[in-house]
């Protein structure tokens, strides 16, 4: 990250280097709408956001809003450093969901490449309904294309980072459901990572957005 901010390179992902920026349109479509919305302002909750990758993919689309502010929520390691190395007015880090919401409700809430890693996602999608958010993001997220909800192992390759994590291969209607009462799906759409896997370990990455309901 810090190759990023010296302009030496344009972005990061996953702990690998970008000499051009793949922009997350649909991310970008929906902050400027929740901005909009909020008449110039923006406040953002990415839950699992490492150092603020997201934010500087989408930074560029973002230099018009005022206030702005990036609340990624991590592992306590990543937020000393993040607190330590990056934090400004604009990015800031916490180390639960709680604690970003309590600072400021987030208009949107973004979880890329995230939730497929998480012991329980349902409990995680419940505490992001909690918080009250206008719109909530899921993107960069494996779909089994079997259909059938799974429990897989992902082996990162040596020229990354040569490791290997449990992860799931979700079913769609079962991810959807903590969100249901109080959320509908709007639009969805084919994240950047394509289609990984071989057979019944095959998925489709994909991203979904939220939108709260209107009470009536």
């Amino acid at each position: 990250m810090h190759k990023v901010i010296r302009a030496e390179a344009a972005c990061e992902r996953d702990s690998v280097l970008f000499d051009h920026v793949p922009y997350p349109l649909p991310l970008i479509t929906i902050l400027l709408r929740a901005t909009l919305e909020n008449s110039g302002s923006l406040n953002v909750l990415d839950f699992g956001g490492a150092l603020g990758s997201s934010y500087f993919q989408c930074r560029d689309f973002l230099a018009q809003v005022s206030p702005l502010r990036w609340r990624v929520v991590e592992q306590r390691n990543y937020v000393e450093c993040g607190r330590r190395e990056f934090e400004n007015d604009t990015l800031l880090f916490f180390d639960s969901i709680e604690a970003a919401v309590q600072a400021a409700r987030p208009q949107v809430i973004l979880a890329s490449g995230v939730l497929q890693y998480i012991p329980d996602p349902g409990l995680i999608l419940g505490r992001f309904a909690q918080s009250g958010a206008d719109y909530i993001v899921i993107d960069r997220t494996p779909f089994s294309i079997s259909g059938k909800q799974i429990i897989s192992v992902q082996t990162v390759p040596e020229s990354i980072n040569r490791s290997s994590y449990p992860l799931w291969l979700f079913n769609a209607d079962r991810l959807r459901a903590p969100l249901m009462d109080g959320y509908e799906e709007v639009v969805n759409f084919d994240a950047v990572d394509g289609v990984l896997g071989v057979g019944d370990l095959k998925a489709r990455f994909r991203g979904l957005v939220f939108q709260k309901k209107q009470k009536e």
